[in-house]
């Protein structure tokens, strides 16, 4: 019982169609946990430097400086260690916090935990208080 050449290359096709479709969906449907800053350890460890939050938030305007700053602080960690999307909302002024503060958000990098093989992608959301 011999099968043909055609018939070996229709399925030698097929296999690696599955196997291409399945890499692809599994890439673009990332998990994502959401953790708070304590249970960020477990994931992951920031590399130096460290976020420095009075560095960074220094400079938003949104209450006067006499006052105690509460920021409500999200932001995600991508399964290669990166900073993205994050967001804060001064929760004394209810204002939400200038994006453009956080353009050089890009030189924070995180590395895996040895709890964390997978590289697991995390949604940190935090309170900062200054």
């Amino acid at each position: 019982m011999f099968l043909s050449f055609r018939t070996i290359a229709v399925l030698h096709t097929l296999v690696w169609f599955t196997l291409g479709c399945a890499s692809k969906s599994e890439s673009k449907n990332v998990h994502i946990i959401e953790v708070d800053a304590s249970s960020l350890a477990y994931y992951w460890v920031a590399n130096a430097p460290l976020i420095d939050w009075e560095a960074l938030l220094g400079s938003d305007n949104s209450v006067s400086n006499s006052e105690q700053n509460q920021y409500d602080v999200s932001f995600k960690i991508t399964t290669k260690g990166n900073v993205a999307e994050i967001r804060v909302i001064n929760k004394t002024s209810g204002h939400t916090v200038n994006p453009d503060l956080f353009r050089n958000i890009a030189e924070y990098r995180f590395s895996p935990t040895i709890q964390n093989p997978t590289r697991q992608a995390v949604q940190v959301k935090t309170l900062v208080i200054l």
